[in-house]
């Protein structure tokens, strides 16, 4: 999932109680017990924070989720490899919301087969959902962390991670059968990394269709942060307005501009004060296998947010846009066993403040009409 660096100058968001922000109190009490899932579900990360979910339902216990094609980045992730994982942090805290309702969410992936094409999203759902009061259902204790998990974008501080913090993250995002995870926090190994992270970043500000279409998804004025419920948004509007004013929708587009160039110089302070780095792989990378490593991240998220210990996905150092190969290529060698697939990679470390909210899509726009 990208946490892309041109936004990182704006980390945060101003924490306003607009309705951007509401989500992020909870759902509003609604009989169809779905509307309430997807509410608390869509406060689970995406690629770019994008919140690329639409959801169908189905008579009365039923829902589909489907990717929202319109709400792609085809230029860093041409494959929608990163969306398909968003997909998956999606379907695990809708489930562990249902848990937490005293329903069973019973997932199946892909039942009209995985999509290939952005055409086939709106025809081959990512997951079909039933739910079913269950008295055995157990409320997850990680469930209650939902409202204060983050994607930080602050450099950490130098404290280290405590082995118990580092073995609760690793037991939680192995728990996802499929998925195998790494970590790091000392060693050539660990510097080496730190290095790929570090040009991952420069990557993304340096490389100029993928300058052009990250600053889509960057929201500076109140205006667009209302009209779009998604994306990064400034510290300030006192910094935000005036940028949008100067340099209009040019803003962060230009890899030769003074806007990215501070930015880089800003971000390179992510990697340079990582604790540690962690990361996710798979046998294969199907679909089913990338949504696997959502419900994985999502797990991992969590329980850095009750530890509150800050987590950041570096996606730029994984993506599939072309000037991004070598670098991922080196990481794959780096970190990848045999027929593995590095699917996700991330620094972990302690945090000075608490990060800010980001903006979140309404439940009921996540909805739409059946199909016919």
């Amino acid at each position: 999932m990208a946490a892309s660096s041109a936004p990182a100058l704006l980390s945060g968001c101003i924490g306003d109680d607009d309705g951007a922000y509401g989500p992020w109190q909870g759902p509003v009490y609604d009989r169809d017990i779905r509307l309430r899932l997807v509410g608390w579900a869509s406060l689970a990360p995406s690629s770019c924070n994008l919140q690329p979910w639409k959801v169908m339902l189905e008579g009365d216990d039923t829902l589909h989720l489907l990717v929202d094609a319109d709400r792609l980045h085809p230029v860093t992730d041409p494959a929608f490899r990163q969306t398909t994982i968003s997909q998956g942090t999606f379907l695990e805290l809708l489930s562990m919301a249902a848990a937490a309702e005293g329903y069973k969410a019973t997932i199946t992936l892909f039942p009209d087969g995985p999509y290939q094409t952005a055409r086939e999203m709106a025809t081959h759902p990512v997951a079909t959902v039933v739910l079913e009061r269950d008295a055995a259902v157990l409320p997850p204790g990680l469930f209650a962390s939902v409202r204060n998990r983050r994607t930080s974008l602050q450099p950490f501080s130098p404290r280290a991670l405590a082995s118990a913090e580092r073995t609760a993250l690793l037991t939680e995002a192995r728990s996802v059968s499929g998925v195998g995870v790494g970590y790091l926090d000392r060693g050539p190994a660990f510097e080496r990394l730190r290095a790929l992270a570090l040009e991952g970043l420069r990557l993304e500000t340096a490389t100029g269709s993928v300058a052009q279409e990250l600053a889509r998804f960057i929201r500076l004025t109140p205006d667009e942060v209302a009209r779009h419920r998604d994306g990064r948004v400034p510290l300030s509007y006192a910094m935000g307005v005036p940028i949008r004013l100067l340099y209009g929708s040019y803003a962060f587009t230009d890899p030769e501009s003074y806007l990215l160039r501070t930015t880089m110089a800003r971000v390179a302070g992510q990697p340079e004060t990582a604790s540690a780095f962690a990361w996710m792989v798979t046998a294969e990378n199907g679909r089913e296998d990338q949504v696997r490593v959502g419900r994985a991240y999502m797990r991992l998220d969590l329980q850095a947010a009750a530890l509150g210990v800050g987590i950041q996905p570096l996606s730029g150092t994984l993506a599939d846009f072309a000037e991004a190969q070598a670098a991922r290529h080196d990481v794959q060698t780096l970190l990848a066993g045999p027929g593995q697939e590095v699917q996700m990679l991330f620094r972990l470390g302690r945090l000075d403040k608490v990060d800010r909210m980001t903006p979140r899509r309404a439940a009921a726009d996540l909805i739409v009409s059946p199909r016919r």
